[in-house]
């Protein structure tokens, strides 16, 4: 066994390389790998090229490369500075030297609850404008919105306005915009299903007791959704966590209408300090042999 290949042996957390004789949910569902770059934490250089090496070798199908933002009033302290390098600079480097699709997902947050008249929105938009600035020669395969920026009361109507300028501003990108949210928030009545070209879902995680008939009632009503307004959909957030990440990801990828358009499942986006390597989060997939041995075959496919 190569050096590579002990790593994924690692991260996923197989002792054997059994094949799983289950059937495959939903097969051929594209697998990202997740990753959370914040304002405040460093980003090391061996960590990236080392995830990077894990995922090439793992054959996971790209990266989902999370941004958090969060909304202050006191000061522009966690704004980016265009002028400074920046992790994201890096990344799209060794994304691009291998050819390897991404996305780029802005999660905008409101933790301290703040009201809409309290909050400058222009300089979150123009944070986003910056950071896809530095995309525009590798550009994303999906550029997506989530949390706050989906807030109508809060944004009106200036996250359609960026939107209908970015394929202006960076005319190499030619994929998908998607919102993303928490199925409560794609069931809302002022949720805009016109804008984005695809619908991503957050999904939190469920009771233990209540895994089946969580997803079972989620994806069955999303599949109505989806169809009725013609739209595909990714899991941009799958947070699998605890002793059930196997039962977990295989029950997101059920109960979808076989009409829906899956196109895409993120597993865990770790900070990008963190290596894909790592056991000491929750969230880690390190050490779970069940879901290792079925991830593995799933990615065989």
């Amino acid at each position: 066994m190569n050096r590579f290949s002990a790593i994924i042996c690692l991260i996923i957390g197989f002792s054997t390389l059994l094949r799983c004789s289950e059937p495959l949910e939903r097969q051929h569902v594209p697998v990202f790998a997740g990753i959370s770059i914040d304002s405040t934490a460093a980003c090391p250089m061996a960590t990236l090229t080392e995830n990077r090496s894990i995922q090439v070798e793992a054959k996971l199908d790209g990266w989902s490369v999370e941004i958090p933002m969060l909304i202050r009033t006191d000061d522009l302290s966690n704004s980016f500075v265009y002028y400074e390098g920046h992790t994201l600079d890096t990344l799209i480097h060794l994304l691009q030297e291998q050819n390897i699709p991404y996305f780029l997902n802005f999660f905008l947050q409101n933790p301290f609850s703040y009201k809409p008249e309290e909050i400058s929105t222009d300089k979150y938009l123009t944070d986003v404008s910056g950071l896809l600035l530095r995309a525009s020669d590798y550009p994303p395969e999906v550029i997506g919105f989530m949390g706050s920026f989906l807030d109508q009361n809060l944004m009106g109507d200036k996250l359609q306005v960026l939107v209908a300028e970015l394929r202006k501003a960076l005319p190499l990108f030619s994929g998908q915009i998607v919102y993303a949210g928490v199925p409560e928030v794609l069931e809302r009545a002022e949720f805009d299903w016109n804008t984005p070209d695809a619908i991503g879902v957050v999904y939190l995680p469920p009771e233990p007791d209540e895994i089946k008939p969580h997803f079972r009632e989620i994806n069955q009503h999303l599949s109505t959704l989806l169809q009725r307004h013609q739209k595909p959909v990714y899991i941009l957030q799958s947070n699998l966590v605890g002793d059930e990440k196997l039962i977990v990801f295989k029950n997101q990828l059920r109960f979808w209408n076989d009409a829906v358009d899956l196109q895409g499942i993120v597993l865990n986006s770790l900070y990008c300090h963190i290596s894909l390597s790592d056991s000491t989060s929750p969230f880690s997939l390190k050490g779970d042999q069940a879901f290792g041995t079925y991830l593995k075959t799933y990615l065989s496919k």
